[in-house]
Formats: structure tokens, sequence, C-alpha cells
């Protein structure tokens, strides 16, 4: 199975919360870099991570992200697709 998440953040928000895009893509960079015990996740292009079946663990935790207020008033668009 092939994963792949998307994290597009809005431009405009990230500058009304006091953030930049680059920040908020680095905090996600971060928990990828903790929680990729396998080392099979590579960022492909700026916000789009891939990795296999045995990375599903790790793109669960990106959904505590949904809970974070920054992450609520920044994200534009958020993508976790799965195929075989």
């Amino acid at each position: 199975m092939f994963m792949k998440m998307e994290f597009y953040f809005n431009e405009e928000s990230c500058k009304e919360y006091g953030t930049s895009e680059e920040a908020c893509l680095a905090t996600v960079r971060k928990r990828f870099e903790d929680h990729n015990i396998n080392k099979t996740i590579a960022e492909t292009s700026p916000g789009v991570f891939e990795g296999e079946e045995k990375d599903f663990g790790t793109f669960a935790t990106m959904l505590g992200f949904e809970k974070c207020e920054w992450f609520q008033e920044t994200i534009d668009e958020w993508y976790w697709t799965m195929m075989d």
C-alpha cells in the first residue's frame, strides 16, 4: 500500500494568525521526522509526504493536528490518500 498526505496552508490565514506557511510546514515536517521510525517517509514536494503501508501509524499521528487551533486557522486543504 502506498500512502500520501498533503498539507496546503493558506498564506493569508497564516499571516492573520501571526505565522507563515513555512513555519506551519516546519511543524508538520518535525512531527514526521520524529515519528518516521521506518525511515521510509519522504517529502516529495513542499507539504507532500509519501510512505508505505508500514508507515500507517506515523500518518495517523498527523490527525492530531486537527485539534490544534493554529492548524484549524491556517490549513486550506489537507488530504490523506491510500492506494494499493
